[in-house]
């Protein structure tokens, strides 16, 4: 996954050079298959500089476009998402240059998307195979935040349709990231939409409830099911913190 993303922003974050090593990258993770993938976009991106020039302020960063749509498709810019993105990228760039995207795409998530255009040069660059690729990226950059809201669906299921990937192909995906879901604001027996104040007061509230100490240390059953459930509570609690940032 993180070589798609990483053969995708170093292609235009990078110019002419930046593609030749994302493309490497998807070559030495994807083998054969990857081979004529990695070909046929290059191919594609070979006339960057004279395809884009019409795109004005997208033509530099299409791929940024897409993931500062999705980050904020449910409202709110989880720190989750940032971190997933910044660790890529620090992967790839090492931070100088990381700082640099990051502040391109702060600046983007302040302002109107040009999506539309940002998914037509993508549907002109990259092949098929490249454009699945981009999806299951962006797929995994919603569920970051261990949650795919009904706002960010509907978004993925836009970008695509302009990105010509058939119905039946985002169908398949939808469902392989669902079922890799887990419900953290539900094992607090919360909602996402939960406040900071309510997720730490249900957290202590099952804490309490839950703990090993509190059950009949004769009761192996009892003592197994106590302890199965803590270590739920406060894996969803830690996962919830860390993507609000919570202290």
């Amino acid at each position: 996954m993180s070589s798609v993303l990483v053969t995708l922003l170093a292609s235009y974050l990078l110019g002419p050079f930046g593609i030749i090593v994302g493309l490497a990258v998807l070559f030495l993770a994807d083998g054969v298959g990857g081979r004529a993938s990695a070909r046929q976009a290059f191919g594609h991106a070979s006339g960057y500089e004279g395809y884009t020039t019409g795109y004005g302020a997208v033509a530099s960063n299409p791929i940024l476009v897409l993931l500062a749509a999705v980050m904020r498709a449910d409202g709110r810019v989880m720190r989750s998402e940032v971190e997933y993105t910044r660790s890529l990228l620090t992967q790839l760039y090492g931070s100088a240059r990381t700082q640099q995207a990051m502040i391109e795409l702060r600046d983007l998530l302040k302002t109107a998307l040009p999506l539309r255009q940002a998914c037509a040069m993508i549907a002109l660059q990259y092949s098929y195979a490249d454009r699945q690729r981009i999806m299951r990226v962006l797929f995994e950059l919603a569920q970051a935040d261990g949650n795919l809201a009904p706002s960010e669906l509907q978004l993925l299921a836009q970008i695509a349709q302009m990105l010509n990937v058939a119905q039946q192909e985002y169908s398949r995906m939808h469902t392989d990231y669902e079922s890799q879901q887990v419900d953290y604001y539900g094992v607090l027996g919360l909602t996402s939409k939960a406040t900071n104040e309510e997720i730490r007061q249900a957290y202590k509230k099952l804490a309490l409830r839950w703990h090993p100490d509190r059950v009949d240390q004769s009761d192996a059953k009892a003592r197994r099911e106590a302890t199965q459930r803590f270590q739920k509570i406060n894996e969803a609690y830690e996962k919830i913190r860390k993507q609000r940032g919570m202290k």
